[in-house]
């Protein structure tokens, strides 16, 4: 899927009441937490990002909305907790990095819909941690299932 697909298919997935709110740092509560691996994908998102907000979805990623010299991993855990989604940047990086496990984790612990969207390639199958959370029997479709009951 090209990089309008997928931000097509994101904007789908994420749709929710607009925020009255214009600054970033006055949010209290996002519609969408980003998780994503700085050392590839901050284009991407900064781009994702903007097709959401134009479509009305308050975003909270952690470049924008940390302040300096605020204790980073709190803010992150705090606006996992108070986001209404998480968008999970799907990729080599973001599969091998220990933060975005953590932001992981942290989002299935709070029971949290999770939006795992691809954006470079990987063998789901070389990474068991997040590949037995993804396949039909895993975590998210198990979360998705339940979400489908509550209805």
């Amino acid at each position: 899927m090209g990089s309008e697909g997928t931000l097509l298919l994101a904007r789908q997935v994420l749709y929710a009441p607009q925020s009255n709110s214009t600054s970033r740092m006055a949010r209290r509560m996002a519609d969408v937490f980003v998780s994503y691996s700085r050392q590839r994908d901050t284009e991407f998102v900064d781009a994702l990002s903007a097709v959401l907000e134009a479509q009305g979805q308050s975003v909270w990623v952690d470049r924008e909305d940390i302040l300096p010299s605020s204790a980073w991993r709190p803010e992150i855990e705090r606006a996992i907790r108070e986001s209404h989604n998480v968008l999970f940047v799907i990729g080599p990086e973001s599969i091998a990095s220990q933060y975005c496990r953590t932001e992981f984790d942290h989002a299935i612990a709070l029971n949290k819909r999770i939006v795992p969207l691809l954006a470079h390639e990987i063998l789901v199958e070389s990474h068991r941690y997040f590949g037995s959370r993804f396949h039909p029997g895993g975590l998210i479709a198990q979360q998705a299932r339940r979400a489908r009951n509550r209805r």
